[in-house]
């Protein structure tokens, strides 16, 4: 489903909906022309076939719930953690506030390069499923600067070892966004739900009704179960397609903070 992240969000919903719903309506179509008519189906057997929908549609909602938190659970986690990361990269320009020139300086205009850098460089990359491994060298720049700091006076010597840690911190959290872009839910999952929409809307199609009704009625069921789909597809993948996790956390800290000292 990689089409659905190059396009708008209401022609990818669109365009998922309509192909679900379309799918369901010439399935119907060609049940009918095909199979229909060598079965023996009657309004007589409406009611076992609707048992068999209804058990159908409890085991698939569940199973399209349980995927669903599960997607959402992802995304909020990955959210967080871009939170954290920001909070961090924060913390780190304050800690290194309080070092003497010229270290307190060239440290400072890192930091800013750096965030410039994942807010422009870097999110568009990792929307496109590409790791941004001109940060790794920003960050080794910035490691090296850092590291090669004498502290002259205790003072200096605690604040020191607070923006080292805050450093630390901040690369395991650059590591765990990394790790995010690459997650996905399980292709298996995939097959299940995918699977479980054509096993539901196949069920429909033996049921007895006017002709006008039925369609309708498996044309809507095949819609919703393409919004459901869509939205799914649309987060599962936390940092990818335009309901991917936004780097509004460190442009708040580049314009709060970096830019007006």
């Amino acid at each position: 489903m990689e089409w659905l992240y190059n396009l708008p969000l209401w022609m990818a919903g669109f365009l998922t909906v309509l192909l679900f719903a379309g799918s369901a309506v010439v399935g119907l179509f060609c049940f009918r022309h095909l199979v229909g008519k060598r079965l023996q189906l009657g309004v007589h057997t409406n009611e076992s076939i609707i048992f068999f929908c209804s058990m159908i549609g409890v085991f698939y909602s569940l199973t399209v719930s349980l995927v669903a938190v599960a997607v959402w659970g992802t995304h909020s986690e990955v959210e967080g953690i871009v939170s954290q990361e920001a909070a961090s990269l924060a913390a780190l320009y304050r800690d290194i506030s309080g070092h003497p020139d010229p270290t307190r300086s060239e440290l400072r205009q890192q930091l800013r390069d750096y965030t410039r850098y994942v807010i422009e460089q870097s999110w568009p990359l990792q929307r496109r499923g590409i790791l941004p491994v001109e940060e790794v060298r920003m960050m080794t720049t910035l490691q090296q600067r850092l590291f090669s700091f004498e502290p002259s006076t205790p003072g200096l010597t605690t604040l020191h070892a607070e923006a080292l840690r805050e450093f630390n911190e901040l690369t395991e959290l650059r590591q765990q966004r990394f790790d995010a872009v690459g997650s996905s839910l399980p292709g298996v999952m995939w097959v299940i739900v995918v699977t479980g929409a054509f096993l539901s809307v196949l069920a429909s199609y033996f049921l007895v009704a006017e002709n006008v009704v039925h369609f309708v009625l498996t044309g809507l069921m095949g819609a919703f179960i393409g919004i459901v789909v869509f939205v799914i597809a649309e987060m599962h993948m936390p940092l990818r397609g335009p309901l991917g996790v936004s780097p509004e956390a460190y442009q708040l800290v580049l314009d709060r903070l970096m830019s007006s000292t």
